[in-house]
């Protein structure tokens, strides 16, 4: 097994709690997940080297970034920070901006051409600061981390002031940087579809403790992280198949021949499209349901139950799509169904319940 290549045993005296995280992880990119005031951005922030007085110990590629009688200033730790506020230069450029991170690049020119390719830059390199978006700032801000030629980009809430459109606009392009750069990230955020697309490994904290650690869907569909009460966030992830009026047709990832009905999209056919159900707006029915309203209609098997009082969680796995759909039922609804795993019942959802 390949040594993990970042360890962890962390702890942080903060104002209202102390933030205890040992983690050891090989997953290209790492999320911090967690309400407000968790300890999120504190162990984000501690990881860069930006807070005083953590201590226990912090490794990253077997190189010790902090020990018992060292720390490692910030600007030798080469990370790419990426915070939540941007920090872009408004009285430079775009280009400015991105070329004032090269020096610490080993190739500098090779690194800023390939970022602004990746980032598709090009056409936003004379403006200033002030006259972008939110979504171009954001992957001006992203472009700028990856021009230092960073050994690990840490990412903090990178899409939390962008709305739903700019949302899915911005998550390809870190799609992009994860597959194409090969630095590993560490993500902090609340929110549940970007952790999922995005995230090989999760730690779940809670007022500086871990309350689980895992994969994505392993940790946000825990019970221990999101009571039953809460309706979970399916990610569907895929490509634009067609256009159909008020209507998007996108393919499954992994399932080509599986799609689903989502809202009209601005995106173009063969674009990578996501959207989030939650739990709660899907229906389960068992045996011939043709003759319903609703336009997705998907076959699945049971493939895990989830029992909290009256309210049940239902995991459904379809095809071959990489992650299993949670569906909340009633009780009374389990027993007269008679769902249990290994039994076939089809998805029912409305195109509306699709969410961008």
């Amino acid at each position: 097994m390949t040594d993990p290549w970042l360890n962890i045993d962390l702890k942080l005296q903060l104002k209202e709690f102390e933030l205890n995280v040992s983690q050891k992880t090989n997953a290209k990119v790492l999320g911090i997940y967690g309400p407000s005031g968790a300890g999120k951005t504190s162990l984000l922030e501690a990881l860069a080297g930006l807070r005083r007085g953590a201590v226990g110990g912090i490794e990253v590629f077997g190189q010790c970034w902090l020990g018992t009688d060292r720390e490692m200033s910030p600007e030798d730790r080469g990370v790419g920070y990426v915070p939540q506020s941007h920090l872009l230069f408004p009285h430079l450029n775009v280009r400015e901006n991105l070329r004032f991170a090269l020096p610490r690049a080993k190739n500098e020119e090779e690194t800023y051409k390939e970022v602004v390719k990746v980032l598709e830059l090009d056409d936003l390199l004379d403006r200033r600061v002030g006259s972008l978006s939110g979504g171009e700032c954001q992957r001006v801000a992203l472009g700028r981390a990856l021009c230092s030629g960073p050994k690990v980009l840490l990412l903090d809430e990178p899409m939390s002031s962008l709305d739903g459109d700019l949302k899915h606009r911005i998550l390809p392009f870190l799609l992009k940087i994860k597959d194409q750069f090969g630095i590993p990230m560490i993500l902090v955020s609340h929110q549940p579809l970007e952790v999922q697309a995005l995230c090989g490994e999760v730690i779940a904290l809670k007022r500086g403790r871990v309350l689980k650690c895992g994969s994505a869907f392993e940790v946000l569909s825990d019970t221990v992280v999101s009571d039953l009460s809460t309706p979970f966030e399916n990610l569907i992830q895929g490509t634009v198949e067609r256009h159909d009026g008020d209507v998007t047709h996108v393919q499954l990832k992994g399932c080509s021949s599986t799609s689903v009905a989502g809202p009209s999209s601005a995106l173009n056919i063969g674009e990578a499209c996501f959207f989030s159900v939650p739990s709660s707006d899907i229906l389960l029915g068992i045996g011939d349901v043709s003759m319903i309203s609703a336009r997705n209609q998907i076959p699945g098997n049971v493939i895990e139950i989830q029992e909290g009082g009256r309210q049940v969680r239902v995991m459904m796995q379809i095809g071959e799509y990489e992650r299993p759909i949670a569906v909340d039922l009633t009780l009374g609804a389990i027993e007269e169904l008679g769902i249990q795993i290994g039994v076939s019942a089809t998805l029912l959802i409305k195109t509306n319940s699709f969410r961008r």
